[in-house]
């Protein structure tokens, strides 16, 4: 039940034309039997029926939740909206790379090659320029509301929102109002999307801004009455202090922590030349992330527990194959969440579930 190509997104259309008409029809979602009720676990205010979920990425708007829901992703994370229509970047949008081992640091500042086609969904590598694109506010209500409603008994609907402006308190307010538009059109948690490519003015992302991350969860919780809200980070250089901003994370009201976002590198095609044309960085994930991704989890771990935060930890970053879930759960994540693994492979948690009975 594994896939070598892509059978949830179309990578050579727009994300406008996979929204509209997604290439869903050939999945058909296997007969699940639930475990029972006193085994599901407490994650934040709900009752969840497992441990896994399907971190935000383009699949995930109204249909393709509805589809995960049934192939056994419990926890669903609606893919990051501005509370404003907003334009994806031009194609290509996703490219693979020929990268078929993990990543360390010192790779980081070396460009990957894109290829034409994935090596296999076990090692599956992507890198992304999207842009945040939003649709239009009216199309956003109604999609989230149909992602709300298809959701079964044990299954909750995080939604991922962003927000920029001039100056911080404009951007602050942004994600508010953002914020209170994903919980009245049906979300059960806000996602904060503060990594990359979302940056303040001065060119860094925004978690790494101990005062940006304090003042805009601040902004958004008052906004939506403490609402649970969790914050997404992406890695985090030595040379910032992961503990200050853990700390501010807790301090301004927020409840956890989803990490990694992709990794923001440079891309290069066959002639040498940007992948995605100027657009000379962008977002690399899928199986080379997943050992970077699991070291971040492990110094939040250690952080949350040392300094007695008690945050909520959702992992995610290169999960492919369904052992790997519990590789991110045996690090100390509370969840752990999967986008480029389960794009190409949808059976994904149907076999994590079937190892699990």
């Amino acid at each position: 039940m594994s896939s070598v190509s892509s059978p949830l997104y179309d990578i050579h259309k727009t994300f406008e034309e996979n929204f509209s008409n997604p290439p869903f029809s050939s999945i058909i979602p296997p007969s699940r039997q639930f475990s029972p009720k006193n085994n599901w676990i407490r994650f934040l205010d709900y009752s969840i029926a497992s441990r896994i979920g399907a971190a935000p990425c383009p699949v995930t708007t109204g249909k393709g939740i509805a589809l995960l829901a049934r192939l056994g992703f419990d926890i669903l994370t609606y893919k990051t909206i501005r509370r404003r229509a907003y334009p994806c970047h031009s194609l290509p949008n996703i490219v693979y790379l020929d990268k078929d081992t993990v990543l360390s640091e010192t790779d980081l500042k070396k460009p990957l090659h894109a290829r034409a086609n994935p090596v296999s969904a076990e090692k599956i590598a992507i890198s992304n320029s999207f842009g945040n694109g939003s649709l239009e506010p009216e199309t956003l209500v109604n999609d989230i509301t149909f992602a709300k409603s298809a959701l079964l008994e044990g299954q909750i609907l995080i939604v991922s929102v962003y927000g920029e402006g001039g100056t911080l308190e404009d951007t602050a307010t942004e994600f508010a109002e953002t914020a209170l538009f994903a919980k009245q059109a049906g979300a059960d948690v806000i996602e904060l999307n503060f990594s990359c490519p979302n940056l303040l003015k001065k060119g860094d992302p925004i978690y790494w801004d101990t005062e940006a991350v304090y003042k805009i969860i601040s902004c958004v919780v008052n906004r939506i009455d403490n609402f649970p809200v969790l914050v997404k980070l992406g890695l985090l250089p030595e040379a910032y202090s992961l503990s200050k901003i853990l700390e501010a994370i807790t301090r301004a009201g927020a409840r956890g922590i989803s990490a990694i976002n992709s990794i923001s590198m440079r891309v290069i095609d066959q002639a040498q030349q940007p992948a995605f044309g100027e657009r000379i960085f962008s977002g690399v994930s899928g199986n080379p992330i997943r050992s970077l991704a699991l070291q971040f989890i492990k110094k939040i771990v250690h952080i949350n527990h040392e300094k007695k935060l008690d945050l909520v930890i959702i992992g995610i970053g290169g999960i492919t194959l369904p052992l790997h879930f519990d590789e991110f759960l045996n690090a100390g994540a509370d969840v752990a969440l999967v986008a480029t693994g389960m794009m190409w492979n949808p059976y994904l948690a149907f076999q994590y579930h079937q190892q699990q009975s």
